[in-house]
C-alpha cells in the first residue's frame, strides 16, 4: 500500500536532512515537531542547521511558541551552548527591528533563559536586563531610536 511504501521511506530518511527539506518547503512547524519526537535522532549541528534556516516570517504562533520548544527541546542536546546563544541573540535582534518593538525579542531571551536556568527568579531577570540593554544600545547604535533607557526587568 502507499502507506507502507511512505512508512518505510520515512524510516530510512535521514531526519535533520528531512528536518531542513521541510523547512524549505515552507513547513517549519512541522520540522520542529519532527525534532521533538525523535530528539535522538539529531544533534546540536543539525539542530543549528534548522534554526539557521527558519525564515523570519514564522506564522504568530510559531514565534511564541519557538522559545519553549528551543528550551524543551533542543537546548537538552547541546554540551556548548554559545553558538546557540549567538543565535538567539541575533534572533532577537532581528524580531526587535521587524516589529519596531522589544517585546518580541525579549520574550525569545526571557522565556529561554528563565526555563534554562536553575533558579529562574534570580538569574532571568539579571540577564533578560542585560540582553536587554545591549539590544538597546546596538539598536541605537543602527538607527535613530530614542534613547531613553530599557525598561528593566522586576523578580516578585
Amino acid at each position: 500500500s502507499d502507506f507502507q511504501v511512505a512508512w518505510k521511506r520515512f524510516r530510512q530518511a535521514k531526519l535533520p536532512e528531512l528536518s531542513l527539506e521541510l523547512v524549505d518547503e515552507g513547513w517549519p512547524s512541522e520540522a520542529l515537531e519532527l525534532l521533538s519526537r525523535h530528539t535522538a535522532c539529531f544533534a546540536s549541528d543539525d539542530v543549528m542547521r534548522i534554526l539557521d534556516a527558519l525564515p523570519m516570517d514564522l506564522a504568530e504562533d510559531l514565534e511564541r511558541s519557538l522559545p519553549h520548544w528551543i528550551s524543551a527541546d533542543a537546548l537538552p542536546l547541546f554540551q556548548k551552548r554559545g553558538r546557540l546563544v549567538r543565535w538567539l541573540v541575533a534572533r532577537a535582534e532581528l524580531l526587535e527591528s521587524r516589529k519596531g518593538s522589544p517585546d518580541a525579542a525579549l520574550q525569545l531571551l526571557g522565556a529561554v533563559v528563565s526555563m534554562a536556568l536553575p533558579h529562574p527568579q534570580l538569574t532571568a531577570c539579571a540577564l533578560a536586563d542585560e540582553a536587554s540593554d545591549a539590544l538597546h544600545r546596538r539598536l541605537r547604535r543602527l538607527s535613530h531610536f530614542p534613547t531613553k533607557p530599557p525598561m528593566q526587568c522586576m523578580a516578585f
